[in-house]
This record gives structure tokens, C-alpha cells and sequence, in this order.
């Protein structure tokens, strides 16, 4: 059996279980993102890689690494920045790592409390020598117990979201193509409209998938329906936001304010959001727990070296539509593989 090589587009922890079985290339970069002359040039012959959410694999980079390429690992939940039809037409196993999820949600949330309690208004208020006596007049926040939750998207995040906040909150609505019996049962959330849970909600808090559905899903009409007194906050991809629209809400009043940990263009962030004193901004971190990192490392090395070695298919495959023409299986048939594979597709 050759020795296979795995490309790591960035350093992640816990990489050491693959240099037992395979070449290890990883892009140090001075922990940037490579370009995408180096990502064309580094990724030829390799068998398979663990990408990041910053590298677009597209048909010119899996064109780039060959027929060896059988799995694109990516390092996150998220996968729009890998072209699933793509990989699907050449055969090319795509994964996820849908892993501790709980960490997003308690960011989303901390986005909430932060904003809807003036924290950080109170903290340059003071910084900036303002706090000069007690005024029971000033920064005066809502007692969120009497105030609403909205959740766009009752996936694990969604719904842990929905967990942590009905503790907190008076009432939680969510809006998915799917009903969560789970969250409405234990939580007493309530299924609506994107449209209802505009109105009705004082925080709105995004937990969908980005893709072309979803994309500017909040949109100037979204927005115009929501509460003046109402925030929305992001900790899912910043192209479900129209980020003008949202630029335009925020300066005019419609709303009145937003979190963001990610952006539309990012890690670009609209020259305007950066002005305004109603938005906290942070850098795609929502996820960064010790543990999360090191579980999504787990999750994808055991991915890449289920179908390398053992000629497995992951349960957090994203492009099911592969299963039964993927260059994983072609390997298997070749005998390619260790004498113990198997080929698992009772999950599918």
C-alpha cells in the first residue's frame, strides 16, 4: 500500500495520529491562510485534506490535486466555502465537524446579554472618566425575563441556544423548515414564520446554514419588520445577512443594534459597521473553545483516516449523493486499502 500524503491548510491541534499512516504537508504560514497559488501548487497528488472555512475549494483546486484526492476534510460546521457539486461529480468525499456545539450557542448568547445590557457602553463610559456620581438615569436596559427570543435555524446549535436562553428569557420562537419537537416540548418554544418571529422578537439570533436560500435571508424588509428596540445577532455565516441593509437599519434606527462574529465579505467588515456604536464585532470565534478545536480536529483526522485506511464513510459526510460512486469505494475494489476495510454505508 503507498504511503498517502494529507494536506492541512492551516495549523490545527492533534494532528499526530495521521504521521503514523501518512506524509503530513501543513501550511504554516505564520498562521495566515495560504494564497491561492500556494493552495493550487500544494495541494497536487495528495490523497486528501483538511481544509479551513478561508480556503474556496472549488473545481480548480480539486482539478489541482488529481485523482488521488478522495476526502476534503473541512475544518468546521459551516461548508459553504467548498463546491459540493463539484466534489460530488468528481467522486470527492466532503465532511464536516459537527462537533461541541454548545460553544456558539453560549457566544450568541453573550452577544445577547452584552448588547441588551449596555456592557460595553458602560465599560468606555467609565473608562472615558464620564462616571463621575451614581445616576439612576443612565443605561437603563430591559429586564429580559419580560423579553423574547428568536431563533433563525433549531439545529444542535439552535437548539442548545434555545436551552441555555428559556432560563432567561419570557418566551423562545424559532423559524426552520423543520419542527423541533425536542425544544417545544422541553423548552416551551414555539415554531413561526421568519416573518412573525421578526416582529415578535427583541433578540434574533442567527443559526442557519448558508447557501443559496439562505443567502440574505435578512434583508431590508426583514429588518424593517422587527422591533426598534430589537437586536439581531450573527454566529453563522455573514452571508444570510445583507450587510448594507443591515449598515442602513442600524444608522436609520429601525433596529437597535447587532452582534456579529462573522461578515459577508469577510475578514473584510463593511467600513460603516466599524463606525457605528450600537454593534459588537468579534472574529469569527464563537466556536473557540480548547475543547471544541479539539474535537473538530478529532472529528476530521478520524474522517480522512476512515477513508484512507479503512475505506470508511464518515457519518458527517455532506454530499450523500457521492455514496455509491465516490473514489473512496474505487479504492476499496482495488484492494487499495488495509486487509481489515470495510466499506460502512448502513448510515445512508
Amino acid at each position: 500500500m503507498n504511503k498517502k500524503t494529507v494536506l492541512v491548510t492551516r495549523k490545527i491541534p492533534n494532528v499526530s495520529p495521521l504521521t503514523s499512516e501518512a506524509e503530513l504537508e501543513v501550511f504554516m504560514g505564520q498562521e495566515r491562510p495560504p494564497t491561492r497559488e500556494e493552495l493550487l501548487t500544494g495541494i497536487k497528488g495528495v490523497s486528501a485534506v483538511i481544509s479551513l472555512l478561508t480556503e474556496k475549494m472549488d473545481g480548480e483546486v480539486m482539478d489541482a490535486a488529481g485523482e488521488s484526492l478522495k476526502i476534503i476534510a473541512n475544518y468546521a460546521v459551516g461548508y459553504d466555502n467548498i463546491d459540493i457539486e463539484e466534489a460530488t461529480k468528481r467522486g470527492i468525499i466532503v465532511t464536516n465537524t459537527p462537533g461541541k456545539v454548545e460553544a456558539v450557542a453560549e457566544h450568541a448568547l453573550a452577544l445577547c446579554l452584552t448588547l441588551g445590557k449596555n456592557i460595553i457602553k458602560e465599560d468606555k463610559f467609565v473608562r472615558n472618566g464620564d462616571y463621575k456620581f451614581w445616576n439612576p438615569n443612565i443605561f437603563i436596559s430591559p429586564y429580559l425575563k419580560n423579553r423574547t427570543l428568536g431563533i433563525i435555524g433549531a439545529g444542535r446549535i439552535g437548539a442548545h441556544l434555545a436551552e441555555i436562553g428559556h432560563s432567561i428569557f419570557k418566551e423562545i420562537l424559532y423559524t426552520d423548515v423543520k419542527e423541533n419537537r425536542e425544544i417545544e416540548n422541553r423548552f416551551g418554544a414555539k415554531k413561526v414564520s421568519l416573518e412573525n418571529l421578526a416582529r415578535e422578537s427583541d433578540f434574533v439570533s442567527i443559526h442557519t446554514v448558508l447557501n443559496d436560500k439562505t443567502r440574505h435571508m435578512i434583508n431590508a424588509d426583514v429588518l424593517s419588520k422587527m422591533k426598534k428596540t430589537a437586536y439581531i445577532i450573527n454566529t453563522s455565516r455573514g452571508g444570510v445577512i445583507d450587510e448594507s441593509a443591515l449598515v442602513d437599519a442600524l444608522s436609520d434606527g429601525v433596529i437597535a443594534g447587532a452582534g456579529l462574529d462573522v461578515f459577508e465579505n469577510e475578514p473584510k467588515v463593511h467600513k460603516k459597521l466599524m463606525l457605528l456604536d450600537n454593534v459588537i464585532l468579534t472574529p469569527h470565534v464563537a466556536s473557540a473553545t480548547d475543547a471544541s478545536r479539539a474535537e473538530m480536529s478529532d472529528i476530521a483526522i478520524e474522517n480522512v483516516m476512515g477513508i484512507l485506511f479503512e475505506g470508511k464513510i464518515p457519518a458527517s459526510v455532506v454530499n450523500r449523493d457521492v455514496i455509491g460512486k465516490s473514489r473512496v469505494e474505487s479504492l476499496v475494489r482495488s484492494g487499495d486499502v488495509s486487509s481489515r476495510a470495510k466499506l460502512y454505508t448502513s448510515l445512508f
